[in-house]
C-alpha cells in the first residue's frame, strides 16, 4: 500500500506538459533545510546533527553531492511513524515555513502555462507530504515525487521505487507523459539542479531556473534559457511560451 492520491490521467489530456521542480524553483529555499531548522527548533535535533545536515544540503546545492543515499537513510528513520501524524505536521510546516518562500515569478510562469491549456505537474525528489500541499495551494493537479510505502497507516521506512531523483525522476516523467499520450519532446521542465540533467535533456523545452553553478554552466553552453525567479535581476534569457 502506498501513500497519497494516485496520479490522475484525463480522458483528453493536453498536448503539452509543463513540469516544475519544487525547491529553489517554485520555492525560493530548500525545504529540507527548512525542515531541519524546524526540527531543531522543536528540540528533535542536536547542534552537531543540524550542522552536519546543513553541510550536506549546501553540498547538494552546489551540485557536488549525490543526495540519493542520504534521502534513503532519512526515509528509513520514518519506520513505524503514523502517516497521518506526519501529514498533519507537514501541512503545518508547509503553511508556516514553506509558503512564505513561494516565488511570485514562478507562480506567474505556472499561470502562463495554465492559460495556454498545458498540463501542469510538480516533479520533485521530495515526498508528497510537502509537495502535495504546494500543489493544492497552486491549483496544480499532478504531483510526481518520491512515494513512501505505507502499511496499516504506518510508514515502513521504504521507498516506492523508483526514487524521484536522477534517472528515477526521468522514468517517472516518462511514465506520466506516456500515460497521457504526450511526447516528452513537447514538454517543458523548470529546475535549478544539475541533478535533474537527465530530465532536462529529455524534454523539448529545458529551462534552468535559479540554477546551481554546474547547471548554469551547462545551460549557458547549450543555449538553454536561464531564468531568475527571485527577481533579483529580472528574467534573463527568457523562454517564450509560444511553441
Amino acid at each position: 500500500m502506498t501513500a497519497t492520491r494516485p496520479e490522475v490521467v484525463d480522458e483528453a489530456p493536453a498536448e503539452v506538459i509543463a513540469f516544475f521542480d519544487m525547491d529553489m524553483t517554485i520555492v525560493g529555499a530548500n525545504t529540507g533545510k527548512l525542515w531541519i531548522r524546524d526540527a531543531f527548533a522543536r528540540g528533535e535535533l542536536g547542534v552537531l546533527t543540524m550542522a552536519r545536515l546543513m553541510f550536506a544540503v549546501a553540498r547538494y546545492r552546489l551540485g557536488v553531492m549525490d543526495p540519493g543515499p542520504l534521502m534513503t537513510q532519512a526515509i528509513r528513520t520514518l519506520h513505524g511513524v503514523e502517516e497521518e501524524a506526519l501529514a498533519q505536521r507537514s501541512r503545518r510546516f508547509f503553511h508556516t515555513a514553506v509558503l512564505p518562500h513561494v516565488l511570485p515569478l514562478a507562480v506567474e510562469r505556472i499561470r502562463e502555462h495554465e492559460a495556454q491549456g498545458h498540463d501542469l505537474a510538480l516533479l520533485s525528489a521530495s515526498t508528497p507530504y510537502v509537495v502535495e500541499p504546494l500543489a493544492t495551494h497552486l491549483g496544480v493537479r499532478h504531483t510526481l515525487c518520491t512515494r513512501l510505502h505505507v502499511v496499516d497507516g504506518q510508514l515502513t521506512g521504504q521507498v516506492v521505487e523508483p526514487l524521484c531523483y536522477g534517472e528515477g525522476k526521468l522514468a517517472i516523467a516518462r511514465r506520466f507523459a506516456s500515460a497521457r499520450g504526450v511526447a516528452l519532446e513537447a514538454a517543458w521542465f523548470y529546475t535549478d539542479s544539475i541533478h535533474d540533467l537527465a530530465v532536462l535533456e529529455a524534454v523539448g523545452h529545458p529551462v534552468a531556473v535559479n540554477p546551481d553553478p554546474r547547471l548554469e554552466r551547462v545551460a549557458r553552453r547549450r543555449g538553454w534559457p536561464v531564468l531568475d525567479f527571485f527577481g533579483r535581476g529580472g528574467r534573463s534569457d527568457d523562454a517564450s511560451l509560444r511553441i
